[in-house]
């Protein structure tokens, strides 16, 4: 279960074309699709017997000769990475009960994590959200209250006493990253 590092020219070709390079053998193991969340990768994997399995690359890229490093698991090794997208979930062959503990345990909490993700209102640029806890910054500043402007980047609200005079109750402060931001509990405030 260690980490395999190459040289990868970066755009050479899509993750999914490399990996079928890398994994898929004449015994029949074929990489059917992959899928990115972060530099996790999630792939429906095609194994000798027919079934589908879930497979779990983690990936990072290095400044060394040897660029581009990846470790693959697959389901009933018990990867801790539950963020498996819809798509690549509803490819793989339903269980039959022969599977071992890790792949059931791994199955159900990505099914926990797909319903938690579908359930959460989705973000569009200028979405004002409200996290349950407040976050401190590198910088000093602390904060609950945010506007949404893309990926993980959000423009801190900080809110004042309401005057005609000023217009908006809130003013705007600097732009802040928010790492795993749809993980925290929050709630999107009216317009």
């Amino acid at each position: 279960m260690g980490w395999t590092c190459t040289h990868r020219d970066r755009g050479e070709m899509t993750n999914l074309a490399w990996f079928k390079r890398e994994l898929d053998s004449d015994r029949g193991h074929e990489l059917l699709d992959l899928a990115s969340a972060g530099f996790t990768l999630y792939g429906a994997y095609k194994v000798p017997d027919g079934r589908v399995v879930g497979l779990v690359i983690l990936t990072y890229w290095t400044k060394a000769e040897f660029n581009y490093c990846w470790k693959e698991m697959d389901e009933s090794q018990g990867p801790g990475y539950y963020d498996c997208p819809p798509r690549i979930f509803a490819m793989l062959t339903p269980h039959d009960g022969s599977e071992n503990e890790w792949a059931r345990d791994w199955r159900a909490r990505c099914q926990d994590s797909i319903a938690q993700r579908a359930a959460r209102p989705r973000l569009t640029k200028g979405s004002r959200v409200r996290f349950a806890s407040a976050m401190r910054f590198t910088d000093g500043t602390e904060g609950d209250t945010f506007e949404y402007v893309k990926r993980n980047t959000f423009r801190k609200i900080v809110p004042l006493d309401f005057t005609p005079q000023l217009g908006e109750p809130w003013f705007y402060s600097g732009l802040y990253r928010i790492h795993g931001w749809a993980q925290r509990e929050y709630a999107v405030l009216a317009p």
